[in-house]
């Protein structure tokens, strides 16, 4: 009996939990936030954010500023602190996430060797595009720069299909336009933004080797 008691004894002692620390509870809505002094039957979006707008004015650098600009701003901090860490690990396992995070990261950070390399992993692209015939080998070439990643007259991607919320589908947005908006292009008070728009797509070329006196026939190496 009283090995029993002692072997009941040892048991009821494990079973004993330690005290954790209460969490802190953060509420999902920052009451502090609102603005109650304002009716939400005539503006519910100030009675819900007005403190919050009057506490954290937008930065001169922002055009758009909120809750979720911080939280992009914080993550980015916190991703930023692992890369720096991971981009040291010398002893990172071939094949492993750490060592892919590491490569391409430094990779991208190294300038002298992006600067070395130049405009030539571009070349084969230039040269299909100057390759170009017909309308079919345009469409032929889209298809091609889309799958590589490259962009062109269109943007292509899943999304929900508007006549039945269960299911996704392949949607296609027009490309859009270099600048912003088609007044741009038109009006008058615009003009000085497109003699600078015309500036910096002569520069991109000459960048890639064209010629500034033949500004329209690229001069990079052509194989047909």
């Amino acid at each position: 009996m009283m090995i029993l008691s002692t072997m009941a004894a040892g048991c009821a002692q494990k079973a004993v939990e330690t005290p954790q620390p209460e969490k802190e509870i953060v509420p999902a809505i920052d009451l502090s936030n609102m603005d109650t002094t304002i009716n939400p039957a005539e503006d519910f979006f100030r009675y819900a954010n007005n403190n919050w707008i009057k506490n954290n004015p937008i930065p001169e650098e922002y055009s758009t500023y909120g809750a979720f600009t911080e939280i992009d701003q914080h993550n980015e901090i916190l991703i930023q602190d692992i890369i720096d860490e991971v981009s040291k690990d010398v002893n990172a396992v071939q094949g492993s996430v750490a060592q892919k995070i590491r490569d391409f990261y430094n990779a991208g950070m190294d300038t002298v060797a992006i600067d070395e390399r130049g405009y030539s992993e571009l070349l084969p692209y230039f040269e299909q595009i100057e390759a170009l015939e017909d309308k079919a080998q345009l469409a032929a070439l889209l298809g091609d720069l889309h799958k590589n990643g490259f962009g062109g007259f269109f943007y292509a991607g899943p999304s929900l299909d508007p006549k039945d919320a269960e299911h996704y589908i392949m949607h296609l947005y027009q490309g859009g336009l270099s600048l912003t908006d088609r007044d741009d292009y038109l009006v008058e008070e615009s003009q000085e933004m497109r003699d600078k728009y015309v500036e910096h797509v002569a520069k991109m070329f000459q960048l890639t080797g064209t010629k500034a006196s033949s500004p329209l026939r690229p001069s990079w190496p052509r194989t047909r």
